[in-house]
């Protein structure tokens, strides 16, 4: 019989305030490549398998685009394989927080709706 292995994340809050409605998520498979992740890691989807790695504005695999933001820490190369997860793509969010772990100007402007409040730090996702 296989063993279990048991891995346990903390989360980081990334998120500034609102409502839980104004968080939509949505599940997605974390590529079994993928180092370990941080809660808030910008996410983007690879087109041939449409499964999600870290966001990368130089990737030309379809991860260029960003998706949206890892809800928690995820670690598939140490669990040995692809990982289910969930990415917000609406909502308030640090933004502070998610330029230290990848965002950049290059995915708001390239995010539709996207936008910093100026003096705020927030970053809100106004979603479709």
């Amino acid at each position: 019989m296989a063993d279990i292995t048991t891995v346990s994340y903390t989360p980081d809050e990334i998120r500034v305030f609102g409502d839980m409605d104004d968080f939509m998520g949505l599940p997605i498979t974390v590529v079994s490549t993928e180092p370990a992740l941080s809660c808030g890691t910008p996410m983007g989807q690879i087109t041939a398998s449409s499964k999600y790695k870290k966001y990368d504005k130089d990737a030309v695999d379809g991860s260029q685009n960003f998706a949206g933001f890892l809800q928690n820490a995820v670690n598939p190369t140490a669990e040995g394989k692809d990982v289910q997860a969930a990415i917000w793509i609406t909502g308030y969010f640090d933004n502070a927080k998610v330029t230290a772990l990848g965002w950049n100007a290059t995915a708001l402007a390239a995010t539709p709706g996207a936008r910093v409040i100026a003096g705020r730090n927030i970053l809100i996702l106004p979603g479709a």
